[in-house]
């Protein structure tokens, strides 16, 4: 069974995001990074990103370059 790991990231009661990280096949391309925004008044998320794990990787060393670790 594939593990599944949710990280909710929220600044405002009003709406909020989640990463996702999983296994989930769509459009016959494997997808393991899914990003989801939600709001507070709808009870289904829009889901705004979904990326293979080399996307996702290449994504991740990008927003450290830029935002780098103090």
């Amino acid at each position: 069974m594939p593990i599944t790991t949710i990280k909710h990231c929220q600044t405002d009661p009003d709406y909020w995001f989640t990463v996702e990280d999983r296994d989930r096949e769509c459009d016959d391309e494997m997808e393991v990074l899914i990003v989801t925004y939600y709001e507070a008044d709808r009870s289904e998320g829009d889901r705004r990103l979904s990326l293979s794990k080399d996307d996702a990787l290449l994504i991740r060393d990008a927003i450290n370059q830029l935002y780098p670790v103090d």
